[in-house]
């Protein structure tokens, strides 16, 4: 049973913040209330990734991580890419059921998508969707302060160009100027060491799929942070 969020952000905003309030009679924000965020998730989708079955162990654990993570009022984006992007889901975590059925919900979506029928994947055209994505979110009444980008890609067969990946690296500072914490999953140790060459200036973790525990709790610490940061 996952414990219920909302209560003990309650208790700990009375219980601190009441008591310091009473002692210099004065009241003080609360620090350790956390504050919502935005998780953008974007999964390869291609053949190849559906056929590997390295991969979608991989997809497994990252769920889990993102249940695990997850907490009352954060906003869920879920995106697949291949050839072409497609937008999945946009959903809000409101009780612990939800953070649970996360890795069934994933699961739901992949068996309706459309995409992943033509040869090739473009991280490209994901990231650009992405940025597209964000700027829509914007517009929402009462946007997070902070989003979490997660990126898992199996390879990137369409465009493997300096240039292409000089486009993304743009995008991708685009997202970290909106308060972004980027994680990017890779699957293929070449096409890693290609994005950690064109990524080379900009914060972002690159990790092997077989590896996303850290990279991700990471992810999610920082966005917290600059969550509260921006709330003070």
């Amino acid at each position: 049973m996952v414990p219920n969020r909302s209560l003990s952000t309650i208790l700990q905003h009375l219980t601190v913040g009441g008591l310091l309030s009473s002692m210099i009679g004065c009241s003080v924000p609360n620090l350790l209330v956390s504050h919502p965020i935005t998780v953008i998730s974007a999964f390869d989708q291609s053949e190849s990734a559906r056929n590997d079955s390295v991969y979608n162990q991989a997809l497994q654990k990252v769920c889990r991580l993102q249940s695990n993570l997850a907490e009352d009022s954060d906003m869920m984006l879920t995106l697949y890419f291949a050839d072409e992007t497609e937008v999945s889901d946009r959903s809000t975590i409101s009780t612990g059921l939800d953070a649970l059925n996360i890795c069934d919900h994933q699961a739901e979506q992949r068996r309706q998508l459309r995409i992943g029928q033509t040869p090739g994947t473009s991280i490209h055209k994901a990231v650009e969707r992405i940025v597209l994505q964000t700027h829509q979110l914007k517009q929402q009444p009462d946007p997070t302060a902070a989003k979490v980008l997660i990126l898992m890609i199996h390879a990137n067969e369409t465009q493997n160009a300096p240039e292409a990946f000089a486009t993304t690296a743009a995008h991708l500072k685009q997202l970290l100027q909106q308060q972004t914490a980027i994680t990017i999953l890779v699957a293929d140790a070449e096409l890693e060491r290609a994005l950690e060459r064109s990524f080379l200036d900009l914060p972002i973790q690159i990790c092997p799929i077989s590896e996303p525990t850290f990279c991700i709790q990471q992810s999610y610490k920082a966005a917290r942070q600059m969550a509260t940061q921006r709330s003070i």
